[in-house]
């Protein structure tokens, strides 16, 4: 059972990789579309626009695992449920104990891949700079 886990994690962690070159190529493109022309300031500019969203992801997990959010968010349903006539059926105890967290292998494997990001960016612009 270890080991399934273990894999489990890992496939997880190439999931994560893969949503974040989705958002990454996303982002490249719809903000070189908006630029309006493609040159080498362009493209450092779509990338460092990708890396702060992507650092914003990655960061946003970290939190989330710190139940940073935890009381706002049980707030909000409790609110809202309120409003529809229903009960909660947990205690705020209880609905953090139950909650379902990030594992850390995501949240680290998008730190790395910012890491990644941020020294190609340096280079980049090193070269850009240096033409």
């Amino acid at each position: 059972m270890y080991n399934n886990e273990k894999q489990k994690s890992k496939s997880f962690s190439f999931v994560t990789f893969g949503v974040l070159l989705l958002i990454n190529v996303i982002v490249f493109l719809v903000v070189l579309v908006f630029k309006g022309k493609i040159s080498m300031l362009y493209i450092i500019d779509a990338l460092t626009i990708s890396t702060a969203i992507n650092f914003a992801v990655g960061w946003f997990m970290y939190i989330y695992n710190k139940n940073l959010f935890s009381s706002v968010t049980y707030g909000f349903k409790t609110f809202f449920n309120s409003l529809r006539g229903n009960k909660n059926s947990e205690d705020y105890f209880e609905y953090t104990r139950n909650k379902k967290y990030i594992s850390r292998q995501a949240i680290e494997t998008t730190f790395l891949y910012v890491v990644v990001q941020v020294a190609l960016l340096i280079l980049m612009y090193i070269l850009y700079k240096n033409v």
